[in-house]
């Protein structure tokens, strides 16, 4: 029926959530013939043991550095489904978002889903912060954010993932860019599919880390670069962007007066 195919590296607080969720969809929506396949970014916590735990889970590790591309590209090529559900660690799925995507005769409509998540931000001490919707609509570039449903079919018209994209951050944007340029579009679920359980982006230790590993200064530079007259990115590259556009106009006029 489907594969899952989960992503992860140090994900073991967040691993068995997700785990758990996947297997209660399975159960719920009856998705027999569905597997697990989980890729392990060289992990030094108990992310291995975790998932060694569930009888059944097929665990590929892949070597130090790994990026999400590659494990990803390792997850679809080795499913045995032609539906590949592609889900990070840290996501816990909503099993019941299933009902709205399977006919009668418990088949998929569509090739193609994304839908709305909400994150669910944390103290590097497991501390509950907030949550924020992030609905999928009222986003400039309605791309996957930590998982998607897709046709293994569509997947391989474009190559898979490009892993070039050594850090995570644009690998995810490519791809869809890449399959919008084949005709391929996502139908888009509105409803909440994913809370992604994770560290707050404002935190200054992880900030930080960001900025020390490359994720920031090496992915979007390098996915604005390979789609740069893309008209969706562009405008995406505008809002994000906007502080850099201003300094960059400030050091040109004050250079050029």
């Amino acid at each position: 029926m489907i594969s899952f195919v989960v992503i992860g590296k140090n994900e073991g607080k967040n691993l068995r959530r997700c785990f758990d969720s996947i297997y209660k969809a399975i159960e719920l929506n009856e998705l027999s013939g569905s597997e697990v396949i989980y890729v392990d970014s060289a992990s030094s916590d108990d992310s291995i043991a975790i998932a060694k735990s569930y009888d059944g889970i097929c665990i590929y590790e892949i070597e130090q550095g790994g990026s999400p591309a590659a494990g990803r590209n390792v997850g679809w090529k080795m499913a045995g489904n032609e539906m590949i559900c592609f889900i990070d660690g840290d996501n816990e799925l909503n099993p019941m978002f299933f009902k709205a995507i399977i006919n009668d005769e418990n088949i998929l409509e569509k090739g193609f889903f994304i839908g709305n998540h909400e994150d669910w931000f944390y103290t590097y001490k497991g501390e509950f912060i907030s949550k924020n919707l992030i609905e999928i609509k009222k986003r400039i570039f309605p791309s996957t954010y930590g998982w998607f449903i897709i046709k293994r079919s569509m997947i391989e018209t474009i190559g898979g993932y490009d892993e070039a994209f050594r850090k995570p951050g644009g690998e995810d944007y490519d791809l869809f860019i890449r399959l919008k340029r084949s005709g391929i579009e996502p139908a888009i679920i509105d409803d909440v599919i994913v809370k992604h359980h994770t560290v707050s982006y404002l935190h200054p230790r992880r900030s930080f880390k960001m900025l020390a590993d490359g994720s920031v200064l090496f992915a979007r530079p390098f996915l604005y670069r390979k789609h740069l007259f893309d008209k969706d990115l562009l405008r995406l590259f505008l809002r994000r962007e906007y502080s850099l556009l201003g300094m960059l106009f400030f050091f040109g006029a004050a250079l050029f007066f």
